[in-house]
């Protein structure tokens, strides 16, 4: 029964993206682009002149002109390399550092730095996400050593600060871990620990009750998704409950402890 009500699904979403396939832009591979279920839109940045937008609603791209007010220090290339865009309200973006600490928003078509905060160079591959409007990070990698910790950008004296738990047990130290989230939960799969030259591939999954502020082990990934994962790579700032790998599409239930695939000769049509 779920695979036809998957089929129908996708079935559903390519006749409705079909028409509308005439409009397209043109940008590198390089190009930054996130989505907001604040307006349900699409923000692409991939020039220092301009970046483009996609409404569900109107389903056009818009181009606008941006100014990036970055110092001499910074090349384009390097904010468009080490920042990642998130969406934390209606028509509001920030755009944070790979490694935490510097933050950039967007307002009034002018990208500007927001922060009171420096290059910490301590999170490199944290799971980086959204919760009620601030920015979180969990994990990650700095000073020679994987990590831990847990930080969140205060909106309101743009500041970073450790996030409180109320359990003390809690994730172990860990780069690259992919993230889940859902109105009141994170949930943290897998990882890499690393210690100079020793890896392990974390197979535990974690949920952090935001509301309860509590971390409870829930078990372990079996292999066939932690081969997919890593197929698929890591991405700092993606939500893993919907992703590609070796021609499949997966389909991640948290809740029900399950996922499911699609595959399709045609998957790369309107991949």
């Amino acid at each position: 029964i779920m695979k036809n009500q998957l089929h129908f699904l996708l079935l559903a979403l390519l006749v409705s993206f079909g028409y509308r396939a005439q409009q397209t832009i043109e940008v590198s591979s390089k190009a930054q682009m996130v989505y907001s279920a604040y307006d349900h839109s699409y923000l692409v940045l991939d020039d220092s002149t301009h970046y483009y937008t996609y409404a569900i609603s109107e389903g056009k791209w818009k181009k606008h002109k941006v100014h990036i007010a970055l110092d001499a220090s910074m090349p384009f290339a390097q904010f468009k390399g080490r920042f990642h865009p998130i969406a934390v309200a209606k028509n509001r973006y920030l755009f944070v550092m790979d490694g935490c600490g510097v933050v950039f928003a967007l307002r009034n078509d002018t990208i500007r730095r927001i922060d009171h905060s420096y290059d910490q160079k301590n999170q490199f591959n944290s799971a980086l996400y959204e919760y009620r409007g601030q920015v979180f990070m969990f994990g990650g990698y700095g000073l020679f050593e994987v990590k831990n910790t847990h930080t969140f950008y205060d909106n309101e004296v743009n500041e970073w600060f450790q996030v409180f738990r109320n359990t003390k047990e809690c994730p172990s130290g860990r780069a690259s871990a992919y993230y889940l989230k859902d109105r009141s939960s994170l949930y943290i799969l897998g990882g890499v620990e690393q210690r100079f030259s020793k890896r392990k591939i974390c197979n535990d999954i974690w949920r952090f009750d935001m509301k309860r502020q509590t971390w409870k082990l829930l078990g372990e990934l079996n292999a066939d998704f932690i081969k997919r994962t890593r197929t698929r790579g890591f991405v700092q700032h993606k939500d893993y409950h919907i992703f590609h790998s070796d021609n499949k599409l997966t389909l991640v239930d948290i809740a029900k402890n399950k996922y499911y695939s699609y595959v399709s000769s045609r998957y790369f049509t309107f991949y």
